[in-house]
C-alpha cells in the first residue's frame, strides 16, 4: 500500500520499500534564527489518482498563520471535511477563489503512548467533483465509492495460474480439515513470499497480479494478500482485502473517505468446520458470516506452528 510522507517513518520501522517514484525537494532557508521571518512559495503540478487533497495545518510545531486557497473550474463542486479541529468558515476571494485562514495553531507535544499524530492533529480534507455530477471513478464521495475505486484496481489480479494451482494442491495434500488447509496456505504466504515493496505510479495502490507475485516470490502487503486470496480460492474459501492503518486511532468513524491507510490484510470467510480457540480475531458479519482477520505479512506464529492472527 502506498504511504504518504508522514506515514513512511512508521512503516519503515517494520518494512522497507525497495523502490518507489516519490521525489523530494529540499529547501535550505538562510538565517533560520528565532525572531526572523521567512517566506517561500512553491507550485506543484500533478495528475492525481483521485480527486482529493488534504490540508495538514497542525503538526508538532506551532503555527502563527496558515492559509488554504482553492480555485476550481466552472461548474465543479467540493466538500470540505474537518478532523480534530473546529470547522473554519471559508472566505470568498477574487476570481472564484475560496480561502480558509487559521491562526495561532498550537503544536502537538509528543507524549509516551500517545495516539497517532494523524488521529489528533487538525486536518481539512477536500474532495472535488467535476461538473455534471459524480461520473468519474476516482471520486471519493463516500467509503463505498472509495471501495469501488480500489475494487477496480484489484480486478483481474487474482486469476490463478497453473503453477499456483499445483502449489496449492501440494500444500493441502493429505489434509482433510479446512483450517489445516488454510494454515498451510497462510504459512506459505507469510514465510515463502519475501516482503519487497516496488511502488511505482499506480503500483503504490494496485497489487501485482498473483501469478507474478508467486513466480517472483516477493511482494508487499497488498501483493501477499492478493496471492493468498487467490490460493484460498483454490480450496473453496472466500476472502476479501481489507485496508487498515497500523496506528490504531488514525482512522475513526468520523473520518471521511480518503487515503488514510498504509497496510492491507485479509478478511477470510471461515468455513463451518473451521472452529479453533486460536482463531481470536473473528467477528460475526451480518452478511458474510464468521470472518477471520489475518495478516499475510506478519511472519510471527505460535509455538506449536499454528498461524498468528491479528
Amino acid at each position: 500500500m502506498n504511504h504518504s510522507n508522514r506515514e513512511r517513518q512508521v512503516i519503515h520501522e517494520v518494512y522497507t520499500e525497495l523502490i518507489d517514484d516519490v521525489k523530494f525537494r529540499v529547501l535550505r532557508i538562510p538565517a533560520p534564527d528565532p525572531g526572523n521571518i521567512v517566506g517561500y512559495e512553491y507550485e506543484v503540478e500533478e495528475r492525481p489518482f483521485w480527486l482529493q487533497d488534504t490540508w495538514d495545518f497542525q503538526r508538532t510545531d506551532p503555527v502563527r498563520e496558515s492559509r488554504y486557497s482553492l480555485q476550481l473550474p466552472s461548474g465543479w463542486e467540493y466538500k470540505a471535511s474537518w478532523l480534530s479541529y473546529p470547522e473554519v468558515k471559508r472566505a470568498e476571494g477574487s476570481g472564484n477563489v475560496s480561502q480558509w485562514v487559521i491562526t495561532d495553531v498550537n503544536g502537538i507535544r509528543p507524549e509516551p503512548d500517545m495516539p497517532p499524530l494523524d488521529g489528533v492533529a487538525g486536518q481539512m480534507i477536500v474532495s472535488f467533483f467535476p461538473a455534471g455530477g459524480t461520473s468519474r471513478k476516482n471520486e471519493f464521495v463516500s467509503w463505498q465509492s472509495m471501495g469501488i475505486w480500489l475494487g477496480n484496481l484489484y480486478s483481474g489480479r487474482m486469476d490463478a495460474s497453473e503453477p499456483i494451482q499445483h502449489e496449492v494442491n501440494g500444500l493441502v495434500a493429505g489434509k482433510s480439515a479446512s483450517l489445516q488447509k488454510m494454515q498451510a496456505i497462510a504459512l506459505f504466504a507469510q514465510h515463502d513470499i519475501r516482503y519487497v515493496a516496488i511502488e511505482l505510479g499506480i503500483g503504490g495502490w494496485q497489487p501485482h497480479a498473483a501469478p507474478d507475485v508467486f513466480s517472483h516470490r516477493y511482494g508487499d502487503c497488498k501483493d501477499k494478500a492478493t496471492l493468498m486470496r487467490t490460493m484460498l480460492r483454490q480450496i473453496g474459501v472466500d476472502s476479501y482485502q481489507v485496508l487498515i492503518n497500523i496506528r490504531r486511532g488514525s482512522v475513526t468513524r468520523e473520518t471521511p473517505a480518503h487515503n488514510a491507510f498504509n497496510h492491507v490484510i485479509l478478511a477470510i470467510k471461515l468455513p463451518d468446520d473451521a472452529k479453533d480457540p486460536s482463531l481470536i480475531a473473528v467477528m460475526q458479519h451480518p452478511k458474510l458470516g464468521r470472518i477471520l482477520f489475518f495478516d499475510p505479512t506478519n511472519e510471527r506464529r505460535n509455538g506449536d506452528g499454528r498461524m498468528a492472527y491479528r
